[in-house]
């Protein structure tokens, strides 16, 4: 098997890597703005996506655009630089199938999600161009029925091989302060419900949509089993950490809540060991502790 991953070294692309690396005979190729050194024979490292010179199983797009734009020129450009990177590679694959992580922001109003065919009216411009892409992808595979698409809507998630932390999602933000031993603070009391997800879990699922058809041409909701008080949450890293402070903050802010019904997801997942999130939170500080300054670069 072999899988083009397009923007590889973020945040959700390295956790994806270390993944995909233990499946026997397959063989990764890396598209990223950055460039790096690729030791591992089974690992490709390209520039552009027009320098592929075989075919490829699956496309992982994990690549977007982002920035101080409107929303329209957010929307426009996300769905050109799919469309390109699909025709880009329909050059020289006619057969293979698109990983696309969306996000669960698609879905309307503040009870967000629930089953992924309810009324979509997405909240912010980010989302307006996931559910673009989203109709986009399943334009390309009506059109061509070599193409296949898996669309995940995720969630918050969470975990290590953070290039970043510190300038990453809101929950490995918090996760990161608590553990150099900073104050974070929750609004609403930290009463607010959030669906997160350890990014091994997100990692295994996507691995799986990759590997395999049981996802395929579906939309599937990509969070964890059950919502957790944010409180709860952060409390719990905090004890794990043995650092930080949470402060339960009487400010009422609007918060979306979260409740997103992944059943669908995880009746097809009975057979894989995902993590709870408190083995994801341990799972974070491990890595820290190992990596005080953490270099992406040692992934290959």
């Amino acid at each position: 098997m072999k899988v083009l991953i397009k923007g590889a070294l973020g945040f959700i692309g390295l956790n994806l890597i270390s993944e995909l690396k233990t499946i026997p005979e397959t063989r990764i190729v890396l598209q990223d703005l950055s460039s790096v050194e690729v030791t591992n024979p089974n690992i490709q490292f390209i520039s552009e996506v027009s320098e592929l010179t075989e075919p490829v199983d699956a496309l992982v797009m994990l690549a977007g655009i982002s920035g101080k734009m409107s929303t329209q020129e957010i929307i426009e450009k996300n769905v050109s630089l799919l469309d390109q990177t699909v025709s880009d590679v329909s050059k020289i694959s006619s057969n293979f199938k698109i990983v696309f992580p969306s996000t669960q922001l698609v879905y309307e109003g503040r009870e967000n999600g629930s089953e992924t065919d309810d009324s979509l009216d997405p909240l912010n411009g980010y989302a307006r161009s996931k559910l673009e892409c989203e109709k986009l992808l399943q334009n390309l595979s009506r059109e061509n029925g070599q193409i296949s698409y898996t669309i995940m809507r995720i969630t918050n998630p969470f975990g290590p091989h953070v290039p970043r932390p510190q300038n990453y999602n809101y929950a490995n933000q918090m996760l990161y302060n608590l553990y150099k031993g900073e104050k974070i603070e929750l609004f609403n009391k930290g009463e607010t419900l959030k669906n997160y997800i350890p990014i091994r879990n997100l990692s295994t699922i996507m691995s799986e949509a990759v590997e395999s058809d049981v996802f395929k041409n579906q939309i599937i909701n990509v969070g964890s089993s059950s919502q957790v008080k944010m409180k709860d949450f952060f409390e719990s890293a905090r004890r794990i950490f043995e650092n930080g402070e949470v402060i339960l903050s009487e400010t009422n802010y609007e918060e979306t809540v979260e409740s997103i019904n992944t059943e669908k997801l995880y009746s097809l997942l009975e057979d894989k060991k995902l993590q709870t999130n408190e083995e994801g939170i341990i799972e974070f500080k491990n890595f820290f502790d190992r990596n005080s300054n953490p270099d992406f670069l040692s992934f290959f």
